[in-house]
């Protein structure tokens, strides 16, 4: 399996163990901004941290939930510093994760939910339909 493969499998795992906590910050984050989930982005990121835990995999995991706006419009202020970072360092694979080339598909949600995740070199940024 590619890395992309391993990505996919990774977030669809993630989604199908932590649905009802993202469902609930997904909520949460719509009434807060009164932005449609349809609107949001769910990141992600499985590469250890500066004190060797995967923010993903904690427990409870930590993740963002945004507006897809402040990640793909303007000078984009919500965009992670990892991500930032894969620009400089990787500019083709940060030019795709932007353009949403790898679709990943699941049922958790019907409308579709963007995802940004960071996982070990590999950036991921769909949609989920």
């Amino acid at each position: 399996m590619n890395r992309m493969g391993v990505a996919t499998a990774i977030v669809r795992q993630f989604f199908i163990d932590n649905f009802e906590l993202v469902m609930v910050k997904l909520v949460q984050v719509c009434d807060k901004t009164g932005v449609g989930i349809n609107h949001m982005v769910v990141e992600l990121d499985f590469v250890k941290d500066h004190d060797g835990t995967v923010p993903a995999m904690r427990d409870p995991p930590s993740f963002k939930v945004a507006p897809i706006w402040g990640y793909v419009e303007g000078d984009r202020p919500d965009e992670p510093v990892w991500f930032a970072e894969n620009r400089k360092r990787n500019p083709e694979s940060y030019k795709r994760a932007l353009a949403g080339m790898e679709v990943f598909r699941s049922t958790f949600a019907s409308e579709g939910i963007w995802y940004l995740v960071h996982h070990g070199g590999t950036v991921v940024f769909s949609r989920s339909e």
